[in-house]
């Protein structure tokens, strides 16, 4: 007993020696490399080493981290480690991360974000700005919300989202057509030897003055949206802001391959902004027509709408202005989702 109590003894004694002399350790090993301070090896190649694992707020509630202190997160199922007062992450070849890991890129290889297969995203302050999916389509702005913008690999552009735009769908005034010379509007002098169309009030003519037009969709319209039709006018004499003019849209509106039908007819006098004040004599006013647009549901690009505009002077309660209205121009605002279509007589 008492030899077995010598040799326990002398062979602590011995390892305590070792290992304070050398400042190494071997496990699985009885001779651990010159470099390391600690060696681990698997004796059959077919062990790990694994760290403390926790989620993401229990990672950052440890209290007073040293540097170089190592977890596995799993919740973002990588490994981070604290460094000069911050947590890092510790990515590999498959992201570029900034300091604080708010801002990288980074290829996902994940079925639930990207079920197509890889995709590179670009992060900034934590928030997803741009990817480029398998297919090579570029999304740009907020995808996950669905406001973007995407570039398809043929170069075709779109908006989706908030991220579509507004524009005018402009009639020029040369384009339209009197109804009827002699109780329609008329052409006549405006400031020198320019001329207007010119539509009469009531005591002037006891005729609705009107003149007719066809607009075509274009192929950068949001199909099915509503569009916005308005009036771009002026006058002759200055008036109260409290006087309006009446305008009327009738109108009938088809996409290719179906039958023209009955028209509809829409209107307005309310003076939108910036107009303020009184109309002061020749200012350049705008006036929407119908109270929340035109319903374009169904519609396609290439749709037509056969349409008159018309002076609806014999409405008393809501054309009161006394003088003539000359029309500078009749337009749609419209939303574009895209630079065009990408078939010739199809969106996409």
């Amino acid at each position: 007993m008492k030899n077995l109590k010598l040799y326990i003894t002398t062979l602590i004694i011995v390892l305590f020696v070792t290992i304070n002399s050398t400042a190494q350790v071997g496990i699985g090993t009885t001779t651990p490399h010159a470099s390391s301070m600690l060696d681990i090896q698997s004796p059959d190649n077919n062990k790990g080493v694994l760290v403390p694992r926790m989620n993401s707020t229990l990672r950052a509630a440890i209290p007073s981290p040293a540097n170089g202190l190592l977890v596995f997160d799993t919740e973002t199922k990588s490994f981070w480690y604290y460094n000069v007062d911050t947590w890092k992450e510790l990515v590999g070849e498959a992201t570029l991360s900034d300091t604080d890991g708010d801002t990288k890129i980074e290829v996902e290889n994940v079925t639930d974000t990207d079920p197509n297969g890889d995709e590179i995203n670009f992060t900034t302050r934590g928030a997803e700005r741009m990817k480029i999916d398998a297919n090579g389509v570029v999304f740009m702005g907020d995808s996950i919300s669905g406001n973007y913008t995407k570039v398809t690999t043929d170069g075709s552009l779109s908006y989706i989202g908030n991220a579509t735009r507004w524009d005018d769908l402009k009639v020029p005034v040369n384009s339209v057509k009197i109804k009827n010379t002699t109780e329609g509007a008329a052409w006549g002098s405006f400031l020198g030897n320019t001329l207007l169309l010119w539509f009469k009030n009531q005591s002037d003519q006891n005729k609705e003055s009107d003149i007719v037009f066809t607009v075509q969709m274009p192929h950068g319209w949001k199909e099915g949206t509503k569009i916005y039709p308005h009036v771009h006018w002026t006058t002759k004499d200055g008036a109260p802001m409290a006087t309006r003019v009446a305008w009327g849209l009738e109108y009938t509106w088809v996409k290719v391959g179906e039958v023209f039908g009955a028209t509809t007819t829409i209107t307005g006098n309310t003076v939108a902004a910036p107009n303020t004040g009184d109309i002061a004599n020749y200012e350049h006013v705008i006036t929407r027509i119908g109270t929340d647009g035109i319903n374009g549901d169904g519609k396609t690009l290439s749709s037509m709408l056969v349409c008159r505009l018309f002076r609806n002077s014999s409405d008393s309660a809501n054309d009161t202005y006394t003088g003539e209205a000359g029309l500078l121009e009749i337009d749609f605002h419209y939303q574009i989702d895209s630079d065009g279509s990408n078939e010739e007589y199809t969106k996409y």
